[in-house]
């Protein structure tokens, strides 16, 4: 889906599959990119269960970016993430006591995300699949954690590598 349809150029492309953190439901282990991605570099992270069907040059930027969700009451939604630089002490920060942020951060990261860090807001170029089933002229379409519903047939069959 990158290659294909989001035009944005890039060097290299990295899976993180380190499980390093063991809270609940896993979501502390994507606290490692910011650990292993710090030069200069532009960085660009999208979750698994997200469809890229347009141009995603938009969400490309310097300062910590994540998302400005509609679907839920959180302030902010980590399904794309995007900055330049080291960012490092956002995982770092994790470490002064970790039993205590995975009780306080026990559903996720984003809330520790929006709490210590405010990253800058998108708010626009996505939707969820949450609030809109049917395909329009989104560049991004987010599952949020419905991967299972991705494997079935519908109009994101041909842009998923199932």
């Amino acid at each position: 889906m990158i290659d294909t349809y989001s035009n944005i150029k890039y060097d290299s492309f990295h899976v993180i599959k380190d499980h390093v953190y063991n809270d609940e439901y896993k979501t502390f282990n994507k606290l490692l990119m910011f650990k292993y991605f710090k030069d200069d570099c532009q960085n660009i992270y999208f979750d698994l269960d997200t469809i890229i069907k347009g141009d995603c040059n938009r969400f490309l930027t310097k300062e910590l970016h994540a998302l400005k969700p509609s679907w839920n009451t959180l302030p902010m939604n980590s399904s794309i993430l995007s900055w330049q630089g080291d960012y490092s002490h956002i995982h770092d920060k994790i470490h002064e006591d970790l039993d205590w942020y995975y009780t306080r951060f026990w559903k996720g990261i984003d809330e520790y995300l929006w709490k210590y860090f405010k990253p800058k807001l998108f708010e626009d170029g996505f939707v969820s699949f949450q609030t809109e089933q049917e395909e329009k002229d989104y560049p991004v379409y987010l599952f949020n954690q419905r991967h299972e519903h991705m494997k079935e047939k519908g109009w994101w069959s041909k842009y998923v590598n199932i």
